[in-house]
């Protein structure tokens, strides 16, 4: 009876672990389709920091930076030329490889998230930045 209790008993766990698992298995979210933008970046003023739309486009962001599209490249952009918003980024530095970066030009690629994203996450994420060489 005990080794019939302990079979029982390891069963059970393999099973419940097997079923934990698959359930908190780490599925890719499918991907929107991928744009591009030229931007000219800047550091906001407190002036127009409330006035401006705030994106979050990569996780874990602390530092806000001005971006004004300047070229959509590719894709279909959910911002117009000549438009102007504040983007949530972790760091300049990690981003674009330098702290200065007021008045820079840079290319943008990004992917969208299909649905609404959580408050933490991104909708349009950013996949690629790059110093504009074609000013």
């Amino acid at each position: 009876m005990r080794s019939e209790s302990r079979i029982l008993a390891v069963v059970l766990t393999l099973a419940f672990a097997g079923h934990w698992i698959l359930a908190h298995e780490q599925v890719a979210e499918p991907q929107g389709e991928p744009f591009t933008i030229v931007g000219v970046v800047d550091m906001p003023d407190r002036d127009s920091s409330t006035r401006l739309p705030l994106v979050r486009v990569e996780l874990d962001s602390h530092f806000v930076i001005r971006v004004r599209i300047v070229r959509i490249l590719r894709g279909t952009s959910p911002w117009a030329v000549d438009s102007t918003l504040r983007f949530l980024i972790h760091s300049p530095a990690r981003m674009f490889g330098q702290s200065e970066i007021k008045n820079e030009r840079f290319t943008f690629a990004f992917v969208t998230k299909p649905g609404p994203a959580p408050e933490w996450s991104c909708k349009y994420c950013v996949t690629g930045v790059e110093k504009d060489a074609s000013e």
